[in-house]
């Protein structure tokens, strides 16, 4: 289609800092005025395509109202993931009043490029999130040497969080799953080794050793394996009817295994638990969700929340038998019994287990490892000064003070692969990025910003029970830590003030729902 530039607004009709979803030609474009210019680029966030302009504008960032990718609004470049890919950039110039923009987008900026060959090969073991963003780190950055993924699973990495919601309910087919097309690990210099196991690390002489007897020495080395499901230890529970779900491979098998009107037992109200109940139900299962804990979520989330899961749940056909242990998988067959320590037994013909992970760092014996397997990093995520962890391994400072944290999301485990992969090419980058994640059952989408080992005061602005509100968790007076339902802006605004630790008073939250943008800085 022949470019053309087409008027879509007056200037006099956008203040600084002000943004307006348009259409340009085929395109929806998001126009900002910015620092007394003019900006345009794609509307939709390249991570699940949420609207932009529903989202907060900070100075030059902008931050995704769902999942909270953050974007460079000048130049469209990503700054804070999910997002994995910048935003088409297109031309603006003024005739007059009238703001024009480009049908078509700029060209896409190449990596720079060196005449000196790179002859230093670097390996990121692990392909999940944050060994994927270290990969696309590097190469945006412009490595040239050699890079080589080792994933010990067959699929190249994909969307895991994806796994537990859409994909197991049946509402995502499995083409969404992947991040990067296959085209992408035939690059030059870039090697996918899949269904590649390895057996040892030997840092001192930097080099890894695998299962089936090979070797590859490093220059530098990221390590970012992820997690391992922690197995139920009853007896009875190696039948083969007891699934777990954390891979591609697992969610395929229990798919398969979610047949309309079956009977599922779900061990665990976790995250992973809740929403694989929610998931089957959806399929047409019969689900009970057996844990010991009185509330879901209580100790992450607070009990009013906890209950307004659980509340959502029993409405869609949900049964739970909380405050309970399990004591034994009986039977024989199709069908067996999950014995409760109450002595009630729970028909099942599946058995899902979610009661969390621990991290996969089993061939890491050269290493200090803390008492969960965790692997301690500095602010740079180094171990040593050419071996990284990121993601759920790495128990790592907290930006926001107090003792080192490990944390399992999904964006934590992205933005550790960015910053690894800087501080590999020696860019000496601390991290210092906010953590934030969401959940999706039964249509509600909950989003948590901050990180709150504990609290001792829950501060509502609204309702759980009516499902929009804002929950502030604070710990001796300190905000650290919010989530909320059908509160994206304000949840946007809060990770901004996370960021730049500008955090409203105790005082101020308590007093009741008011605008926060006032706290952003200027």
């Amino acid at each position: 289609m022949r470019e053309q530039e087409l008027v879509v607004a007056q200037a006099h009709e956008l203040r600084d800092g002000e943004m307006r979803r348009v259409k340009v030609g085929e395109n929806e474009v998001l126009l900002a005025r910015v620092e007394g210019g003019f900006y345009a680029v794609g509307a939709g966030c390249t991570h699940y395509g949420a609207p932009l302009d529903q989202g907060l504008l900070h100075g030059t960032r902008l931050i995704c109202p769902w999942h909270h990718a953050c974007f460079n609004l000048k130049t469209g470049a990503p700054l804070e993931p999910p997002a994995l890919d910048g935003l088409p950039r297109y031309r603006v110039r003024l005739e007059g009043d009238a703001v024009l923009v480009s049908s078509q987008p700029e060209p896409t900026p190449q990596p720079p490029q060196s005449a000196t060959k790179d002859p230093r090969r670097f390996v990121i073991v692990g392909g999940g999130a944050a060994g994927l963003s270290a990969a696309l780190t590097l190469r945006r950055e412009g490595f040239q040497g050699q890079l080589v993924m080792v994933s010990a699973e067959r699929e190249a990495p994909y969307d895991r969080p994806n796994l537990s919601k859409e994909y197991l309910a049946g509402e995502a087919p499995p083409e969404w799953l992947p991040l990067r097309s296959s085209e992408f690990y035939t690059e030059p210099n870039l090697e996918l080794r899949a269904d590649c196991r390895v057996r040892k690390l030997l840092p001192e002489v930097r080099t890894l050793e695998f299962e089936d007897g090979s070797s590859l020495p490093y220059d530098r080395c990221l390590v970012a394996t992820g997690g391992v499901p922690r197995r139920l230890e009853v007896p009875g529970s190696d039948w083969a009817g007891v699934f777990t779900l954390r891979s591609l491979a697992d969610a395929g098998r229990l798919i398969a295994a979610s047949e309309p009107g079956k009977r599922a037992v779900v061990i665990g109200a976790s995250f992973i638990g809740m929403e694989t109940a929610a998931s089957l139900r959806e399929r047409g299962l019969e689900v009970t969700v057996v844990a010991p804990e009185r509330t879901p979520f209580e100790g992450v989330l607070g009990a009013r929340v906890g209950q307004m899961f659980r509340q959502l749940h029993e409405e869609h056909g949900v049964r739970f038998h909380l405050g309970a242990k399990v004591l034994e998988i009986m039977g024989e067959g199709e069908s067996r019994q999950v014995l409760l320590e109450s002595g009630e037994r729970l028909e099942a013909e599946l058995v899902v287990v979610g009661i969390g992970v621990r991290p996969n760092t089993g061939f890491l014996t050269d290493l200090p490892l803390e008492k969960d397997g965790s692997v301690p990093v500095d602010a740079q995520l180094r171990v040593t000064p050419t071996l990284f962890a990121a993601g759920d391994i790495a128990r790592f400072p907290n930006p926001q003070g107090g003792k080192p944290i490990r944390i399992e999301h999904w964006r934590v485990a992205l933005q550790h692969g960015q910053i690894a992969a800087l501080n590999m090419l020696d860019r000496e980058v601390p991290y210092t990025g906010v953590p934030f994640f969401w959940t999706g059952q039964f249509g509600l989408q909950l989003r948590y910003v901050g990180h709150a080992d504990s609290f001792d005061e829950v501060v509502y602005w609204g309702e759980p029970e009516g499902r929009e509100f804002l929950a502030f968790y604070l710990q001796a007076g300190r905000l650290q830590a919010a989530s909320g339902v059908g509160r994206d802006y304000e949840l946007d605004v809060l990770e901004e003030l996370f960021r730049l630790q500008a955090l409203p008073s105790p005082e101020f939250l308590r007093a009741g729902p008011a605008d926060l943008t006032p706290w952003l800085p200027s």
